[in-house]
């Protein structure tokens, strides 16, 4: 006995010895010569780069053949089976349902919004839209039609099948890509072809080869090719969607109020037409609107109303006038811009312009209180001061209403504060706090507006503000005055030029900023916690005339086999990594290489694209899962790879690869049968009773919807 392993640990050592001599072999050699081998010396694949393939018998030929340039093609006839396939599966019966089918209602709109060169605002990055538009364009769409609501018929007027046709070919492309991504990562080819059918039925490279001994020049040119393709390339892609996406929509629409003052200035027929005539400079007796430069749009605000005595928290407040940040335009948002050692409010001649640096105070147009601060907690950020506008109760509460003009996006120091395009902050002179917009909503005691505080970070972008609407002021009478903001006109120079640097500027972080006002309880939201185990759907549309239905719902055998791959995974990795700490070497070194890139990729790659919902404040749906999925899919093919090649490394375990391949035959059938049996659910052509709803809800969790009867 003590003989057998005696010799079965020479065996042990030998193999060892014959893996760690296969990676060093590998090491040694460059990549476009390197073989991948297994163990016991079978050759799977040679890895050689197109551009430097060059071998004895090639070089022979290439003497006797004659000279010129010569181009060669590869048809990869796999690649273009999964192709057609995809193809068949996403336009097959395009044109049904003849109804507005869940997010074609904003993408429609959208698309009528391009055709008429109306500018709009979305939080996504234009390009499918614009493709979108595109399709619209080469169907002959007018943009006439009025997406209304989910279900609502299309008319002839719209070309469905075109508009149709751009997301079913991204969907086809995305199975070829998933083939050819594969066929990088995985061992074997049939892998590849196992992702790309999970998908049609549902740079660590470069630190690898400043390792090898090539020409720094070559390595220089490969580092700026491969920065241009990966980085330039997409940024010139991207900032050009952008320029295309401005220059397509020169006109004021229903989305400006989300822009800033200038932006909207710079638009045809939006705030430029309606601040024609006004004054540029803000001077002493400036009547004028500030409106809130980033984030949520709203105004400075106030009205008669007081601060309660008491806050519900126990705290007292100063009872002085609110001051709000409101949403919408209002008499209360006018203000009187004056110079605190002047009495009178009529604008001078020539005017008396305010500049950076000068101390003002700011009146309330129909109430003539100054804007004040002191050292009183805010109403619902107790952090910062509260702002009000200052009431003489006759106690020993003096008026603290001096504000400090900073200009952010000066010229100079002597700079004039301007309407639209000045960008300032108001600073508190008694404490050097900031006038800032906190984002929070006060209780019903202020009308669940805004609440507007003085804050010691007086760098923050809710500090600035610029001023919209103005207009000099005549009267010296209140009276006067009041009646010339009543009557006014509340709809706020010549037009407003932005460069497109500064409006592409504005775009990307209103993109990032913009909270959008999620409908909260929807019954087809769910959390990231739901979406591993597919325990919800989404009902996309419902048949006004049957139970025929679409609904959002994933391949529950292949969800539930990827789910078990990430696991799958994560033993796997804990296992080599315990047995390499123990000196064990499992794998030869390029599949241990090929293990750990597919990690960074597919296994990192999922958690970076699913853990961040985990964190998100708003609503959730099935959907936001989806890129994790993707990853998910792939991951689940590459583990099957891993344990082929795991089984083919030993004599003893090649007997268990019939075993395994009989297996995924089988889970490949009832993907396929799952596919066929929810496709009613996927193409919405059949009509459904409850039976077959029931049949088909394979979760309690699951709701589809039924039209009642009578």
């Amino acid at each position: 006995m003590d003989i057998d392993k005696s010799v079965r640990k020479r065996k042990d050592r030998k193999k060892s010895i014959e893996v760690n001599e296969l990676g060093e072999k590998f090491l040694k050699e460059p990549p476009e010569l390197a073989s991948r081998e297994l163990v016991d010396g079978t050759v799977t694949e040679t890895n050689i780069e197109p551009s430097t393939l060059l071998t004895a018998g090639s070089a022979k030929s290439s003497q006797n053949s004659p000279k010129g340039f010569y181009l060669k093609f590869e048809i990869d006839i796999v690649f273009l089976l999964l192709l057609g396939l995809a193809l068949w599966t996403r336009t097959y019966n395009l044109e049904e349902p003849h109804y507005i089918v869940f997010d074609e209602l904003h993408y429609g709109r959208y698309v009528s919004l391009y055709t008429k060169g109306i500018f709009f605002f979305d939080a996504h990055p234009p390009l499918g839209k614009q493709l979108l538009y595109l399709a619209g364009q080469l169907g002959g769409y007018n943009g006439n039609f009025t997406f209304d609501r989910i279900g609502s018929p299309y008319t002839d007027s719209v070309p469905i099948r075109a508009l149709r046709m751009i997301p079913a070919i991204s969907g086809s492309l995305l199975v070829g890509i998933t083939y050819q991504l594969m066929l990088e990562i995985s061992t074997y080819q049939w892998t590849a072809i196992l992702a790309a059918l999970l998908v049609l039925f549902v740079g660590r490279q470069m630190w690898q080869r400043i390792g090898y001994t090539e020409s720094t020049l070559r390595l220089a040119l490969s580092i700026i090719w491969r920065s241009f393709v990966l980085v330039t390339l997409p940024l010139i892609v991207y900032i050009g969607v952008f320029y295309a996406h401005l220059a397509m929509l020169p006109k004021a629409g229903p989305h400006d109020s989300v822009m800033t003052s200038a932006f909207q200035a710079s638009l045809q027929g939006g705030l430029a037409s309606i601040t024609k005539g006004q004054p540029l400079h803000v001077s002493h007796g400036s009547q004028i609107t500030l409106r809130h430069s980033h984030g949520r749009t709203c105004w400075l605000h106030s009205h008669a109303h007081v601060y309660p005595v008491r806050y519900t928290d126990g705290r007292g407040s100063s009872h002085q006038q609110q001051v709000t940040c409101y949403s919408f335009k209002d008499v209360n948002n006018w203000w009187i811009v004056k110079r605190p050692e002047q009495a009178s409010l009529a604008v001078t001649n020539p005017p008396d312009a305010i500049r950076h640096g000068d101390v003002v105070q700011l009146l309330h147009g129909i109430t003539s209180r100054a804007l004040n601060s002191h050292d009183v907690a805010a109403p619902v950020s107790p952090q910062s001061q509260e702002v009000s506008c200052y009431i003489d109760y006759n106690v020993s509460m003096p008026a603290q209403n001096l504000w400090r003009v900073e200009i952010v996006n000066r010229d100079n120091e002597e700079a004039t504060w301007d309407s639209i395009r000045s960008l300032v902050r108001l600073i508190h002179v008694d404490s050097g706090s900031a006038l800032r917009f906190s984002g929070r909503q006060l209780p019903s005691w202020g009308f669940h507006q805004h609440e507007v505080v003085a804050d010691k970070v007086v760098t923050h972008q809710d500090t600035i503000w610029n001023v919209e609407e103005h207009r000099y002021t005549k009267a010296e009478d209140r009276r006067e005055r009041e009646r010339e903001l009543v009557s006014a006109e509340m709809i706020p120079t010549a037009v407003t030029q932005l460069s497109f640097w500064a409006k592409f500027m504005e775009l990307q972080y209103k993109m990032i900023a913009h909270a959008p006002d999620a409908p909260s309880g929807h019954m087809f939201a769910s959390e990231p916690t739901e979406w591993p185990l597919l325990s919800r759907s989404i009902a996309y549309w419902l048949s006004p005339h049957s139970n025929a239905q679409i609904h959002l719902i994933g391949n529950i055998v292949t969800w539930y086999a990827g789910t078990l791959s990430v696991l799958l995974y994560s033993a796997f990795l804990a296992f080599y990594a315990i047995r390499q700490r123990r000196m064990c070497e499992d794998l030869p070194l390029q599949a241990s290489h090929q293990f750990y890139n597919a990690g960074c990729i597919l296994f990192l790659g999922y958690w970076l694209h699913y853990l961040p919902y985990f964190f998100v404040d708003r609503t959730l749906f099935l959907h936001h899962y989806l890129p994790a999925y993707m990853f998910k899919i792939l991951l689940l093919a590459y583990v099957i790879d891993h344990l082929y090649l795991v089984l083919q490394l030993r004599e003893k375990t090649r007997v268990f690869t019939n075993v395994l391949i009989i297996g995924i035959t089988v889970w490949l059938s009832y993907v396929l049968l799952t596919f066929i049996k929810f496709s009613v659910l996927s193409y919405g052509n059949t009509d459904l009773n409850e039976n077959d709803l029931m049949n088909l809800r394979w979760k309690d969790t699951w709701d589809f919807i039924l039209h009642k009867r009578g």
